[in-house]
Protein backbone atom coordinates (compact mmCIF):
# COMPACT_ATOMS: atom_id res chain seq x y z
CA UNK A 1 0.00 0.00 0.00
CA UNK A 2 2.92 2.50 0.66
CA UNK A 3 3.59 2.50 -3.19
CA UNK A 4 0.26 4.56 -3.28
CA UNK A 5 2.42 7.49 -2.09
CA UNK A 6 5.96 6.17 -3.60
CA UNK A 7 5.23 6.60 -7.29
CA UNK A 8 3.63 9.61 -7.39
CA UNK A 9 5.72 11.42 -4.74
CA UNK A 10 8.79 10.25 -7.37
CA UNK A 11 6.57 12.18 -10.06
CA UNK A 12 6.11 15.05 -8.34
CA UNK A 13 9.33 15.18 -7.33
CA UNK A 14 11.08 14.67 -10.82
CA UNK A 15 8.54 17.17 -12.22
CA UNK A 16 8.42 19.87 -9.83
CA UNK A 17 11.01 19.02 -6.82
CA UNK A 18 7.56 18.51 -4.81
CA UNK A 19 8.02 17.04 -1.34
CA UNK A 20 5.62 14.22 -0.32
CA UNK A 21 4.72 14.59 3.55
CA UNK A 22 4.47 10.92 5.27
CA UNK A 23 2.73 11.36 9.36
CA UNK A 24 3.28 8.22 10.57
CA UNK A 25 3.04 6.82 13.99
CA UNK A 26 5.78 4.63 14.72
CA UNK A 27 9.35 5.72 14.38
CA UNK A 28 10.46 1.90 13.58
CA UNK A 29 7.68 1.83 10.74
CA UNK A 30 9.07 4.61 9.68
CA UNK A 31 12.79 3.24 9.54
CA UNK A 32 11.40 0.42 7.96
CA UNK A 33 9.57 1.97 5.68
CA UNK A 34 12.75 4.18 4.02
CA UNK A 35 15.03 0.54 4.48
CA UNK A 36 12.54 -0.85 1.57
CA UNK A 37 12.63 2.25 -0.45
CA UNK A 38 13.97 1.81 -3.95
CA UNK A 39 17.67 2.76 -4.25
CA UNK A 40 15.99 6.35 -6.75
CA UNK A 41 13.49 7.12 -4.21
CA UNK A 42 15.33 9.65 -1.33
CA UNK A 43 13.79 9.92 2.06
CA UNK A 44 13.98 11.32 5.26
CA UNK A 45 12.98 11.31 8.59
CA UNK A 46 11.66 13.56 11.64
CA UNK A 47 11.19 12.46 15.02
CA UNK A 48 11.40 13.00 18.79
CA UNK A 49 14.60 10.92 18.87
CA UNK A 50 17.10 13.07 16.33
CA UNK A 51 19.37 15.64 18.25
CA UNK A 52 18.99 18.81 17.11
CA UNK A 53 22.55 18.49 14.86
CA UNK A 54 20.62 15.51 13.06
CA UNK A 55 17.39 17.39 13.01
CA UNK A 56 18.60 20.64 11.61
CA UNK A 57 20.40 18.76 8.87
CA UNK A 58 17.66 17.02 8.20
CA UNK A 59 15.39 20.54 7.51
CA UNK A 60 18.50 22.00 6.01
CA UNK A 61 18.68 19.21 3.13
CA UNK A 62 14.78 18.87 2.95
CA UNK A 63 15.00 22.76 1.85
CA UNK A 64 17.76 22.19 -0.49
CA UNK A 65 15.32 19.85 -2.35
CA UNK A 66 17.28 16.55 -1.55
CA UNK A 67 14.35 14.28 -0.72
CA UNK A 68 11.13 13.40 -2.23
CA UNK A 69 9.38 12.12 0.99
CA UNK A 70 9.52 13.04 4.10
CA UNK A 71 8.17 10.79 7.02
CA UNK A 72 7.14 12.71 10.43
CA UNK A 73 5.80 11.31 13.80
CA UNK A 74 2.88 13.42 14.65
CA UNK A 75 4.59 14.79 17.62
CA UNK A 76 7.49 15.98 15.13
CA UNK A 77 5.05 17.99 13.04
CA UNK A 78 2.75 19.55 15.57
CA UNK A 79 5.68 20.61 18.55
CA UNK A 80 8.22 21.55 15.24
CA UNK A 81 7.93 25.10 15.43
CA UNK A 82 5.76 27.55 13.54
CA UNK A 83 8.73 28.11 11.30
CA UNK A 84 9.31 24.21 10.61
CA UNK A 85 7.93 24.74 6.56
CA UNK A 86 9.36 28.24 5.94
CA UNK A 87 12.27 27.09 3.68
CA UNK A 88 10.61 23.57 2.62
CA UNK A 89 9.97 23.18 -0.94
CA UNK A 90 6.03 23.10 -2.08
CA UNK A 91 4.41 20.32 -0.99
CA UNK A 92 2.72 17.62 -3.20
CA UNK A 93 0.43 16.07 -0.67
CA UNK A 94 0.26 14.50 2.42
CA UNK A 95 -0.11 11.05 3.26
CA UNK A 96 -1.59 9.69 7.19
CA UNK A 97 0.00 6.49 7.45
CA UNK A 98 -1.86 4.20 9.84
CA UNK A 99 -4.80 6.23 9.84
CA UNK A 100 -6.60 3.34 10.76
CA UNK A 101 -5.63 3.04 13.85
CA UNK A 102 -6.88 6.08 15.03
CA UNK A 103 -10.27 5.04 15.06
CA UNK A 104 -9.36 1.58 16.10
CA UNK A 105 -7.23 2.92 19.35
CA UNK A 106 -9.28 5.71 20.30
CA UNK A 107 -7.90 9.96 20.66
CA UNK A 108 -6.22 8.84 23.90
CA UNK A 109 -3.35 6.64 21.60
CA UNK A 110 -1.80 9.99 20.39
CA UNK A 111 -3.48 13.25 20.80
CA UNK A 112 -0.97 14.68 18.30
CA UNK A 113 -2.70 12.78 15.35
CA UNK A 114 -6.05 14.89 16.05
CA UNK A 115 -3.88 18.27 15.87
CA UNK A 116 -2.40 16.88 12.22
CA UNK A 117 -5.52 18.54 10.55
CA UNK A 118 -4.82 21.97 12.44
CA UNK A 119 -1.39 22.52 11.33
CA UNK A 120 -2.07 21.63 7.51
Amino acid sequence: KSICYQIPSLIYYRRFKALTLVISPLISLIQDQIKSLPHFIKAATLHSSLGKEKRDNIIYRVSQRDFSILYVAPEALIYGGPNLFDNFPPISFVCIDEIHCLSSWSHNFRPAYLSVTNLL
